[in-house]
């Protein structure tokens, strides 16, 4: 899936190798021209009925600039989202 970092080592994205474009689950993930400066994440706080074990939460596209991400992006793993990393201005 996407670049993911724990709570105990959020990587900074400028570690983090994004090639996210070519993988499987995002072949069919568009990038508009007029945002290709931006950074395209999946971001979710994953939760479940306990009874039913049925999905309650919904994943959403985040859009960051490159520097607001590098200073969100370990902020987030901290509160417990996944973050999955569509697209990378940084190639």
């Amino acid at each position: 899936m996407g670049a993911k970092a724990s709570k105990n080592n959020p990587s900074m994205p400028n570690e983090i190798e994004t090639p996210m474009v070519e993988k499987k689950p995002y072949d069919g993930y568009v990038v508009p021209f007029n945002e290709k400066h931006l950074y395209h994440c999946k971001i979710e706080v994953k939760k479940f009925n306990a009874e039913t074990g049925e999905r309650m939460s919904k994943p959403r596209i985040q859009k960051f600039g490159i520097k607001t991400f590098q200073l969100v992006y370990p902020k987030l793993i901290e509160q417990g989202y996944t973050v999955d990393i569509l697209y990378s201005p940084k190639k």
